[in-house]
């Protein structure tokens, strides 16, 4: 059984706040991150952020410019990460940003577009680029998102509205790919980042998501294929054996 160990892991997001903590964890984990972005200077200041005194290895770290959200890029950039690294072995989607919306009657139209194009379209294109791929080769599939899906906050309802159609295409996925190669998970990730920080309030930390997330994706015992992981505590982490580096 291979562990995270040289795995190629596709991370939608990874210039984000959620992202950064993915990357650097599977980086030090020894896979190969692959991370497409549309904006070159967003992948510069990943790779900037990633260079710190502990020294993360970025030599495993490759940033494609190009946008998953138009479909004539999103193959060539799939035709890129199998010339460069060979087939995906698992993706990790972490995209969308909060837009508030302090009534939900007043709000700007376009507002909600963009919300639900950040979160729900964004997911839905990246599903429809990589699963074929890890249905055909076998691999793992894993969404990224948060309890606002669940239960809005008050200014959070665009979002919410937006996370919980997320949470239903990944169900409505898993549900598809039963009885195939493919693992499709959802990670609902109870931590509180902001600026690529851990914020005080939060009772877990970035490096925390990081760490399940590779663990998720690497070869491991469960099967956790068509599940929502509620990950609150750093107790989870033990539970299953994950340490830190």
């Amino acid at each position: 059984m291979k562990t995270i160990t040289e795995n190629n892991v596709v991370v939608a997001g990874g210039t984000g706040n959620v992202g950064s903590f993915l990357v650097r964890a599977l980086l030090e984990r020894g896979a190969n991150v692959v991370v497409p972005s549309r904006s070159e200077e967003k992948l510069t200041g990943l790779r900037n952020h990633l260079k710190d005194p502990g020294g993360t290895n970025l030599d495993r770290l490759f940033t494609l410019k190009g946008n998953l959200s138009v479909e004539s890029e999103s193959t060539q950039l799939l035709n890129q990460i199998t010339d460069i690294v060979g087939k995906p072995d698992a993706v990790i989607s972490s995209l969308g940003y909060f837009i508030p919306a302090p009534s939900l009657l007043t709000v700007d139209l376009d507002d909600l577009h963009s919300v639900m194009d950040g979160y729900l379209m964004a997911n839905f294109k990246v599903a429809r680029t990589f699963l074929p791929v890890l249905k055909n080769h076998g691999g793992t599939f894993v969404f990224i998102n948060g309890p606002l899906a669940l239960n809005p906050w008050e200014g959070s309802g665009l979002v919410s509205i937006a996370t919980a159609a997320q949470q239903m295409l990944f169900k409505s996925l898993a549900k598809e790919l039963e009885g195939t190669d493919a693992r499709v998970i959802e990670l609902m990730s109870y931590a509180f980042i902001r600026n690529r920080q851990t914020q005080p309030s939060s009772t877990i930390t970035g490096e925390d998501v990081g760490a399940y997330a590779a663990w998720l994706v690497s070869d491991q015992d469960a099967d956790f294929h068509g599940s929502t992981i509620h990950l609150r505590s750093p107790d989870q982490l033990k539970e299953a054996g994950i340490t830190l580096s």
